[in-house]
């Protein structure tokens, strides 16, 4: 009984200490989550040609994605320093060079485009030539025929065979003739060309009237709903005014606001770059031109003078730099900043609010 019972024990002993030895391993990989910030710097340079790296990293380069450009797009994601993804893709000139590139190998192994395929011509006898320009004459002869039939009004029902033999010259004289005798017969028709032929040339300011009435009708009636959309969103802007300025006025909403503007600039300033370094040389053909881009800039000198460095070229044109920035973000910092806010009753009552609107 007692062998049993401390057999028992034994077994609840090693399964504690294995949950124990789990909880401890998720702690701790939550620990290392939130407080190991993940890492990141990007650097690049212009020569003529753009290139770059942008590199991200976790905990001693555990986990790692790193993106390169030159002249095409590399990407590559590793753990424990294995390659488990990797990506390339063309962009710009690469990418028409290597469409190019595809059609010239694809003309190659098309064929010799050196060599073209001419038609094989039977030259057996001596009178090949004549039966060629004899079935041209005979060909553009029908095609003639054909044209004149077409535009008399008479269709290839009633008996006409253009592959067959030449017909009588004085039938195919005479039929053009007959059809324009038969559309003059046709009642009606003479006094309708008239009428449009009237209409088009006849100007009448009744007309030209109502068409610009129907156009200032439009044109006023476009006007009205533009007016009255305006008015709308004018008066809804009058409203959501007043509606901050009576939140604003209240103590509790401005202590809200004050908090939210804290928050931001914190979170602001954590994820922004720790160290920026680089060298700028630029210069165009214009002097004056070099002048009015320094002016520009000059009064953000005070911010970039430490870690960047520009050189104005005042002699010829010229454009080349490279540059590198760092920095890092931890994950548990963000949470506490954000959930601070949370913490606050007045911010969650905005949340409702704006959800329900």
């Amino acid at each position: 009984m007692q062998t049993a019972l401390w057999g028992v024990l034994v077994i609840l002993k090693i399964s504690g200490i294995v949950l124990l030895g789990i909880l401890a391993l998720l702690l701790i990989l939550l620990l290392l989550v939130l407080l190991v910030p993940l890492r990141y710097r990007i650097q690049g340079s212009y020569n003529k040609e753009p290139e770059g790296q942008a590199v991200v990293s976790w905990l001693c380069h555990l986990l790692s994605v790193k993106a390169v450009y030159k002249k095409k797009l590399t990407v590559a994601a590793r753990v424990f320093g294995i390659r488990v993804f990797r990506m390339e893709k063309a962009l710009g000139k690469a990418k028409e060079e290597a469409e190019s590139r595809g059609q010239e190998e694809a003309k190659q192994s098309g064929g010799d485009p050196g060599r073209s395929e001419e038609p094989a011509t039977d030259l057996r006898g001596p009178g090949t030539l004549e039966e060629q320009r004899a079935d041209l004459e005979s060909s553009e002869i029908s095609e003639k025929q054909r044209a004149d039939l077409e535009s008399s009004g008479i269709s290839e029902e009633q008996g006409t065979d253009f592959g067959g033999p030449a017909t009588d010259t004085k039938t195919e004289e005479t039929r053009p003739d007959q059809a324009r005798e038969k559309r003059k017969r046709r009642p009606g028709r003479g006094k309708a060309r008239k009428e449009k032929n009237k209409e088009k040339q006849g100007f009448s300011f009744t007309r030209l009237y109502d068409k610009l009435k129907k156009k200032l009708r439009e044109i006023m009636e476009k006007l009205e709903s533009s007016v009255k959309k305006l008015r709308e969103g004018l008066s809804e802007l009058f409203k959501k005014k007043e509606e901050l300025r009576a939140l604003l006025r209240d103590e509790a909403n401005r202590r809200t606001w004050r908090l939210f503007k804290r928050q931001a600039r914190a979170i602001c300033r954590h994820i922004l770059p720790t160290k920026i370094t680089g060298r700028v040389k630029f210069g165009f053909d214009d002097p004056s031109t070099t002048g009015q881009v320094l002016t520009y800039i000059s009064p953000f000198y005070g911010l970039y003078a430490r870690s960047f460095q520009v050189i104005p070229v005042f002699e010829e044109s010229v454009m080349e730099g490279q540059g590198m920035i760092k920095g890092r973000i931890r994950i548990g910092t963000l949470i506490v900043l954000i959930v601070r806010m949370f913490f606050d009753k007045n911010f969650r009552g905005w949340l409702r609010k704006l959800r329900k609107s």
